[in-house]
């Protein structure tokens, strides 16, 4: 497939051939977690209907109806250890009855495959190690999300409106900046991004 035909979310057939010893082979079912930046690889879960090795490398994802009908009353696993970034020439649409088909997972499926996957990565941290790396990553959401209601207050401002949106825009910010340690790039120093900080803290 051409990587711009393929979706995050989605399910297709991978080609993980030629491999070595433990990695897992041939064509199978995979569910695609993430478009790389090089516009040429994703990194894909793929998924099984054997149970082996389920709460280990293994987690339930169970039955994917919108897949054909030879494949949706199967319950489905994802394999969490062999997650693995392919190029996008190793991805084939699925068919049923002979027309490509779109098979997106629902958005909570996915969601826990993301989560199952990043705790799957840090099985081998300190417990306090794998607290910290969450703490990290929770900031750096956090104050993407700040920045981001910064911006739009800004540009409110910028039109002469919305006071009403402002205040409750400020509010939210206010809650984040409590909960979060963060240091501003000098861009977004630059473009008052602070003194939005600043202000809403105060107010």
């Amino acid at each position: 497939m051409k990587y711009s035909e393929i979706k995050t979310g989605h399910l297709y057939y991978v080609d993980f051939e030629p491999t070595r010893v433990g990695e897992f082979n041939g064509v199978h079912l995979s569910a695609v977690l993430k478009r790389n930046h090089d516009n040429c690889t994703v990194i894909v879960v793929p998924l099984t209907s054997s149970p082996n090795g389920e709460g280990i490398n293994k987690v339930k994802i169970g039955y994917v109806k919108e897949l054909p009908q030879d494949t949706r009353k199967k319950i489905t696993y994802a394999v969490l250890d062999q997650m693995r970034t392919v190029n996008a020439s190793r991805v084939i649409s699925i068919k049923d009855t002979g027309k490509h088909i779109e098979v997106s997972l629902e958005r909570t499926v996915y969601l826990n495959i993301v989560s199952f996957t990043f705790t799957d990565l840090m099985y081998s941290l300190h417990q306090n190690e794998r607290l910290a790396v969450i703490k990290k990553i929770y900031d750096l959401e956090c104050l993407n999300k700040a920045i981001n209601l910064s911006y739009k207050i800004k540009e409110l401002r910028n039109f002469g409106g919305g006071n009403s949106i402002v205040a409750m825009l400020k509010a939210e910010l206010k809650q984040i900046l409590y909960n979060v340690d963060y240091t501003l790039d000098s861009t977004h120093v630059a473009n008052g991004i602070k003194e939005i900080f600043e202000e809403s803290l105060t107010s």
